[in-house]
């Protein structure tokens, strides 16, 4: 859990505001107060809304985290409708299903959302054919976070209804290990985009032509 503040923690040691890395900020932050309310919640009802809001926001930063690497119009519009979609399946989700432990289908289609999403993400990644080495990209590493992160509580959240309470109770912290995984890979990124965002300026500093009018 604590995990989550490394993100917001380099940012405000990072000079540079790429929008980018004020998402992962505010995703550290804002997720980190997420998972310490949950058991303040005094209702059913409450914590149901909660689920369904986690879930979504979740879903909607690392969609947009995804989508803003690939910088395809056409697919940004693609991923847009999806997400629409998305939200609209949780809404029928809420008011049609009772809720055991956790919106297991929902996450389940937000992993196979993004697992879409990412390997799209590769493919126009080769495909536009860079000399760079894709680990020195920072969307490399957000792709990977996601990855990671999903892929390692994939099972444990499609199960956990259909589990009883001390096989949950055993194995849920097992999923803090891709959790954490994830914060790390998010924080290498905030390096990444620093950097590039600093060559950047660099690059625009050497091109202004020196002109020596005394």
């Amino acid at each position: 859990m604590y995990s989550y503040l490394l993100l917001p923690a380099l940012f405000l040691f990072n000079l540079t505001r790429k929008k980018e890395i004020i998402v992962l900020a505010i995703y550290g932050l804002v997720f980190f107060g997420l998972l310490n309310i949950y058991e303040f919640l005094p209702n059913k009802n409450l914590r149901i809304v909660y689920l369904c809001f986690y879930t979504f926001l979740e879903y909607a930063i690392f969609a947009y985290l995804i989508a803003s690497s690939i910088r395809q119009k056409r697919i940004q519009a693609f991923i847009l409708v999806l997400s629409l979609c998305f939200l609209g399946f949780q809404v029928l989700y809420f008011l049609m299903v009772d809720f055991k432990r956790l919106d297991s289908v929902p996450i389940g289609i937000e992993t196979i959302l993004m697992f879409i999403y990412i390997a799209y993400y590769f493919y126009h990644y080769f495909k536009t054919g860079t000399d760079r080495y894709i680990y020195y990209a920072p969307s490399f590493w957000v792709a990977i976070g996601i990855l990671v992160y999903l892929g390692g509580t994939f099972f444990f959240n499609i199960l956990v209804n259909h589990v009883d309470k001390n096989q949950f109770e055993s194995f849920w912290h097992l999923t803090y290990l891709p959790e954490i995984l994830k914060n790390v890979f998010f924080s290498i990124s905030i390096f990444l985009y620093a950097r590039q965002s600093k060559n950047s300026i660099s690059n625009k500093a050497e091109k202004v032509p020196y002109l020596d009018l005394i």
